[in-house]
């Protein structure tokens, strides 16, 4: 009977001691699973939103991240439950300095969402935001065209023109690595959006001033004048020439007209084209570049007086003279290019 005792006594023992020899086996490799650091110098994955854990950790297991899934799908599972925190979507940035751990950890916190900072200037071309686009977040030109299409963005904003031109608005943007097309134009539009129906919708209304028209307008302003405490006086300029039936005659029409950005000669006024304001009456059919919020606001607030011309000092200042009269303008045209005259040998 003690025999069987001590038999029975020793059975017991070396299950405890099985069982713990496993568990503390558990708990090394486990250990050595969350401590494992990653073999890439560098890694960019990407967490989409109300995607499972099961998923997630599939796809970081196609980058060969926390790999075996037997045991990470669980442990992620467990985290959850502990931290009663879920994965935050977005792109992923690690390195060879990171850990499983250090991956699982930033999932549920976004930790190493990875963010480029990406600036668009004023008074810039839907090419331009293509080409902005492409060399800051890697994102094709044609991604970006296909975007603007596949958003149906021209139909949404009842733009009477089939170009989205002047409707994305220049600023200072953080998007992730990798962000997708769609996900970047949407922004650029929405924020122009938000700023119209914050700042100016009401007005624009009370005056009767549609928003093609006034980005329209902008965006010649924008063009002519560097400088923001002109652009109200310019603005009065085209509103006075509008009232009176007179083309409008502005130099950045043609420019677009013939998609360059030189000086014009007098023989390029003469082109034939519908944003040529030299050949046309009115406003060209749509903006010529996204506008600033400056300029917008000269477009809705334009300065009273009398001016029906203007033209630039020439001594690169950004400055513009303004006359009421042709007599008057002619003159300033002398001194323009006098001044022009003096700054080219100046350089030379």
């Amino acid at each position: 009977m003690a025999k069987r005792n001590k038999r029975k006594r020793n059975f017991v023992w070396t299950f405890v001691i099985a069982i713990c020899l496993l568990f503390f086996s558990f708990i090394l490799f486990s250990y050595y699973l969350l401590n494992k650091k990653i073999d890439a110098n560098e890694i960019y994955v990407e967490v989409y939103s109300n995607n499972s854990i099961y998923k997630i950790v599939e796809y970081f297991n196609f980058n060969g991240l926390l790999k075996p899934k037997e045991f990470f799908i669980p442990f992620l599972r467990l985290y959850r439950i502990v931290t009663n925190e879920i994965p935050v979507s977005g792109t992923y940035r690690f390195t060879n300095q990171n850990s499983n751990f250090d991956i699982i950890r930033s999932i549920f916190s976004g930790k190493n969402l990875s963010i480029v900072k990406v600036t668009y200037p004023e008074g810039i071309t839907v090419r331009d935001f293509a080409l902005i686009t492409q060399r800051k977040l890697d994102i094709d030109t044609t991604e970006f065209y296909d975007a603007i299409t596949k958003g149906n963005y021209i139909s949404k904003l009842n733009i009477p023109i089939n170009s989205i031109e002047g409707y994305l608005m220049p600023e200072t943007y953080f998007f992730y690595t990798q962000t997708n097309p769609q996900v970047v134009v949407r922004k650029l539009i929405e924020t122009q959006n938000k700023i119209w129906e914050q700042k100016f919708e009401r007005i624009c209304k009370e005056k009767g001033l549609s928003r093609h028209f006034v980005l329209t307008l902008a965006s010649l302003i924008e063009l002519e004048s560097p400088l923001k405490e002109e652009r109200k006086r310019i603005s009065g300029v085209f509103y006075n020439r509008l009232r009176k039936g007179m083309r409008l005659e502005s130099d950045p029409t043609v420019q677009f007209a013939l998609s360059t950005k030189k000086r014009l000669d007098i023989k390029d006024l003469d082109v034939s084209h519908p944003y040529n304001t030299y050949k046309i009456k009115g406003l060209p059919p749509g903006p010529l570049c996204s506008p600033s919020v400056t300029s917008i606001e000269a477009a809705i607030y334009p300065e009273e007086h009398n001016y029906l011309y203007f033209v630039s000092y020439g001594d690169g200042s950004g400055r513009h003279r303004f006359a009421t009269t042709f007599k008057e303008h002619l003159i300033n045209k002398k001194l323009f290019k006098k001044a022009l005259k003096e700054k080219n040998s100046a350089s030379k």
